[in-house]
């Protein structure tokens, strides 16, 4: 190869001109490897018939086996070849966080006649001795080699579903779930657990599916903490869809890229329960485009004494709380709130408002024959609760909320799927864009580092770039899942796409929680989305999970 092939863009080299080094990787030979030997194989020293035992081995034929075994474990552990590795470990290497170890000591010269040529140094990414370093038992499918460097699949539309429970951790299968559904039954997930789901090619899910809509719901944790969910195969991003408290029953929507067997993985931080419910998919060969609003619209607001202010078709549930066993029909299509009548699901934020008791509401099409076992908002007595919910619209252009207990709801629309489109493209795993709080707790630097130690006051805006993470300034909404941290009073946040905040809200923490919600948001103006907070002080995190354009 040249001197500097563009495979090694960005890398630094330590006591040498140039980057190309001698090797590119290399082995360590001079330590024991264990071979197993069986007598039954000729040359296996001191040995009878049958017999096999693990033997001592040393040199430099045994280096590149070692790189062949630990490749070939890295092919299973992202679900896919890694491709040409060369390329992948400069360019991990030029990220400034190499998977494998450095050597920092010694010299190629084992003749002692040369000077010290290719002498290894204390520092530096690579050097002229060992390349990028040698292979210590280290994973490589857990380093950046299988999110960073695969391009991300191919934009498409998406398919709603009517919501279906896929998996319940729970022990006695309170769902009742048969077949795959019964995947995850009585499985004790302890701290720092990885729960592998099987969603791709099921539960009428294509096998040439992208992405999915899920509804992930922690119940009873043991602890506050959180859950992260991305495609199986990916390394674990510094990022999180649903946190939690001790003994809590709450619910996010996600919307998350497949592995390349259709698994989805799922991290909790602490002991939880967890139950899953499919909402829809993105596929090539299939769907509905996405029209993302101006800006959200209140639709509905069951409260008494109309504090939104409707008027007009928005006014529809005015005074109307919800008794418990109770259902409420919400007209969203055909109507003054831009969603025309031919639309087929609707990105809604449901918010559950002053519960007289513990409960659950679940949204579907207005006219289906029967209620889903799913869920989309959980909440106890008296709090404020919100949840998106993507949710096929019944022929009337309608939805149905349910409510298990007596409880105010609030429904605000941020788009529409039909026909032709904005198509959307999951990242291979979501990339944090944004963290308001001090000492840079998440680690971000470049764009990443654009919120940086500044947190929401009362009443202010904050524009976030989402641009130069991977969504192309084409994008006419990307999914980002918004995390309000220790609010110094009780709050609301809305993302909007910029001008003046409208009447709809994405989430409503209470004063010292940490509380998220995914948010489809319309890009504005100069690839920006506008965060606003009602009340006292708030840091807020922003995770990027895909785009629509």
């Amino acid at each position: 190869q040249p001197l500097d092939p563009t495979l090694q863009t960005g890398c630094t080299n330590t006591g040498g001109g140039g980057c190309r080094e001698v090797p590119d990787v290399s082995a360590l030979a001079g330590n024991p490897y264990a071979v197993m030997c069986s007598g039954s194989v000729g040359g296996c020293p001191g040995t009878s018939v049958g017999a096999e035992y693990f033997s001592d081995a040393f040199g430099t034929s045994l280096a590149a086996p070692s790189w062949a075994a630990t490749v070939a474990l890295a092919d299973v552990g992202c679900g896919a070849n890694v491709g040409f590795l060369d390329e992948l470990l400069y360019q991990d290497a030029g990220d400034g966080h190499s998977v494998v170890g450095a050597v920092t000591s010694g010299n190629n010269d084992f003749t002692g006649t040369n000077g010290g040529d290719y002498p290894a140094y204390a520092s530096g990414a690579q050097n002229l001795a060992t390349g990028l370093g040698y292979l210590g038992g280290v994973d490589l499918s857990a380093g950046g080699l299988c999110r960073a460097y695969s391009p991300p699949p191919a934009a498409a539309a998406y398919t709603p579903l009517t919501p279906t429970r896929i998996c319940d951790t729970r022990a006695g299968n309170p769902s009742q779930l048969g077949g795959l559904a019964d995947q995850c039954d009585s499985t004790a997930l302890k701290a720092g657990d990885r729960l592998e789901i099987s969603v791709g090619a099921n539960f009428a899910v294509p096998a040439t599916a992208t992405a999915v809509v899920l509804n992930v719901t922690a119940v009873n944790p043991a602890a506050g903490g959180y859950v992260t969910v991305y495609p199986s195969g990916e390394v674990p991003p510094t990022a999180s869809n649903l946190n939690y408290r001790a003994g809590q029953v709450v619910a996010d929507l996600v919307e998350v890229g497949l592995g390349t067997l259709g698994d989805v993985t799922l991290f909790t931080s602490q002991p939880t329960g967890l139950v899953v419910d499919l909402e829809g998919y993105v596929d090539p060969g299939s769907g509905q485009g996405y029209h993302p609003l101006g800006a959200p619209v209140r639709v509905c607001d069951t409260r008494i004494g109309n504090p939104s202010g409707l008027s007009g078709s928005a006014a529809q549930c005015n005074g109307h709380t919800l008794a418990a066993g109770a259902t409420l029909a919400v007209a969203v299509a055909g109507s003054s709130f831009g969603v025309p009548a031919g639309a087929t699901a609707v990105v809604l934020n449901v918010t559950a408002v002053h519960p007289a008791a513990g409960g659950y509401l679940t949204a579907y099409p207005d006219g289906a024959a029967t209620r889903p076992t799913a869920s989309n908002v959980n909440y106890v007595s008296g709090v404020v609760v919100p949840n998106r919910v993507i949710v096929p619209l019944g022929a009337d252009g309608a939805v149905d909320v349910y409510s298990s207990a007596s409880t105010d709801v609030i429904v605000d629309v941020s788009g529409y799927y039909q026909g032709t489109g904005s198509q959307y493209t999951p990242l291979g795993a979501p990339v944090r864009i944004c963290d308001t709080r001090t000492a840079n707790p998440s680690g971000l630097s470049g764009l990443a580092a654009q919120c940086n130690g500044d947190p929401l006051g009362s009443g202010s805006v904050r524009a976030v770039s989402v641009e130069g993470f991977g969504a192309p300034s084409t994008a006419t909404a990307v999914v980002l899942n918004v995390t309000a941290v220790a609010p110094t009073q009780n709050t609301y946040l809305t993302v909007f796409p910029g001008g003046s905040p409208p009447t709809a809200s994405d989430l409503n923490p209470a004063a010292g929680t940490t509380e998220a919600n995914l948010v489809v948001a319309t890009v504005g103006a100069g690839g920006m989305v506008d965060i606003y907070n009602l009340a006292g002080s708030t840091n807020v995190v922003f995770d990027l999970e895909g785009w629509y354009q």
